[in-house]
């Protein structure tokens, strides 16, 4: 059986992506050196009010794993550091004709609005029975932290789901490196 290990143009390994190919007449693969996957994914299928710098709140979880975990029924717990990519989506029920939804890393919001989006509503005649807000970020995050999405729009924002058998809000974390 032949073995060898690829080695970058200055002859040093590439770190964190060690390869070793084994060939033999019955069997090839391929030897990846790689992190443990950290991701969740939380939704609010339930309707649902938030008051001013309110978080929201989740009622399910979906695939878990690496540490990241509902706590609360809104707060997400992450145990281990790395660059994250954070994604939501939140359906909601007019008025307010102004909402602004952040994530909150550690009881302080994300700053440079970097995971923070907003939408403005104009009730021109239109009947609109929902609009949605959503956001995607990479944040890096430290061990241990914890991460909530909040109503930073200073109105009660209602939002809902089980009218249109659909989710209210989403939100899904994936840790990148």
């Amino acid at each position: 059986m032949k073995s060898r290990k690829y080695k970058t143009k200055s002859g040093s390994s590439t770190p964190g992506f060690n390869k070793e190919v084994k060939n033999d007449s019955n069997q090839q693969f391929l030897n990846i050196n790689s992190q443990t996957p950290s991701y969740g994914n939380f939704w609010q299928s339930e309707n649902a009010g938030v008051a001013p710098n309110g978080p929201i709140p989740f009622n399910q979880t979906g695939p878990t794993a690496g540490g990241v975990s509902l706590l609360t029924p809104s707060t997400i717990g992450i145990t281990e550091a790395g660059d994250y990519e954070i994604n939501y989506i939140v359906t909601i029920i007019p008025p307010p004709n102004v909402t602004r939804l952040s994530v909150f890393l550690n009881n302080v919001e994300v700053p440079n609005f970097q995971t923070t989006f907003t939408t403005l509503f104009d009730d021109t005649g239109f009947l609109l029975e929902a609009y949605q807000v959503s956001g995607t970020a990479i944040i890096s995050i430290p061990a241990n932290s914890t991460l909530e999405l909040r109503n930073t729009s200073g109105s009660v924002i209602a939002f809902f789901g089980r009218n249109l058998q659909a989710n209210a809000a989403a939100l899904t974390v994936i840790k990148l490196s």
